[in-house]
């Protein structure tokens, strides 16, 4: 009896140990991870292969225009500082124009990468083409402010597309879902854009609204030309919903009054409710 206790004690000892270890060792793992970049991005892989279009293409496609927002907003910081607006607005208008072809070109990509970059790739160019409308009626804070939070945005473009990044395969889909992906990126700006220009209804810079709206009424006609490849029947009633859209931009940028400004507003809000749902009708989602 005497030799079991020190030896029942012992081994009680080195099993409450070994939990002690192991749970350190969970805890230290735990501190240690931290979220990562893919490493590889898997292309639309579908049996009916309409387009096709090789991996090399797809990634340079999102790289150029990733590494032109990157080092363009590094110019266009510097620029915030020294509060020149006319250089300031000059970068914004890249800007703008990047983040687009950079949403363009990721229409080659499955659902989960494809969500992530219409997310930051439209908040990127909604915000570009504000500052690029509005920074001479800004302060240097607040452009300085605006240019911080697109710099974040940026990063997070630079991680997404980032050249160690593997693309494998070649993209391979059906027309169809080539379309649903450009219905998403186009609308995804329209809604965003239209949100941001209804928060900003107040700003005292009359002038600068034309110049932002310009962009949203050409990236109408553009995916005017998209929907082509739609359903005749479909492509009339979404044709006409997207003029009726520029018609109420075009009547937003010459009203004078709170009055029409408010109405004209109210009514873009509507139309874009009804643009949705008709957009849903022909990818046959639940949200686009």
């Amino acid at each position: 009896m005497k030799n079991k206790l020190p030896n029942a004690g012992f081994k009680t000892l080195l099993i409450v140990t070994s939990y002690l270890m192991m749970f350190a060792s969970c805890n230290k793992n735990k501190k240690n991870v931290q979220p990562q970049p893919p490493k590889a991005v898997e292309l639309s892989q579908e049996t009916k292969c309409e387009i096709s279009v090789p991996a090399s293409t797809v990634q340079n496609g999102l790289l150029a225009p990733a590494e032109n927002i990157k080092y363009s907003m590094i110019k266009l910081h510097e620029l915030g500082k020294d509060h020149h607006h006319e250089l300031v607005t000059e970068q914004a208008d890249y800007l703008t124009e990047q983040s687009f072809s950079l949403l363009k070109n990721s229409v080659y990509l499955t659902t989960h990468y494809l969500d992530s970059l219409i997310e930051y790739g439209t908040l990127t160019s909604v915000k570009a083409n504000n500052l690029f409308a509005r920074n001479h009626s800004m302060s240097r804070a607040q452009i300085n402010s605006v240019i911080d939070e697109m710099v974040r945005l940026s990063d997070t473009i630079s991680m997404l597309t980032d050249r160690k990044i593997l693309i494998n395969k070649k993209a391979c889909m059906s027309s169809a879902s080539m379309l649903e992906n450009q219905i998403r990126v186009y609308f995804s700006i329209l809604n965003t854009g239209m949100a941001l220009i209804r928060s900003t209804k107040e700003s005292p810079c009359n002038t600068c609204l034309a110049g932002e709206v310009a962009f949203y009424e050409a990236l109408i006609k553009s995916f005017r030309e998209e929907l082509i490849k739609a359903p005749t029947n479909q492509y009339k009633i979404v044709s006409r919903s997207l003029s009726d859209l520029e018609h109420s931009l075009h009547e937003l940028t010459t009203a004078h009054e709170e009055e029409e400004v408010h109405h004209s507003l109210e009514t873009i809000e509507r139309q874009m409710d009804r643009l949705e749902s008709e957009l849903l009708d022909i990818t046959g989602r639940n949200s686009i």
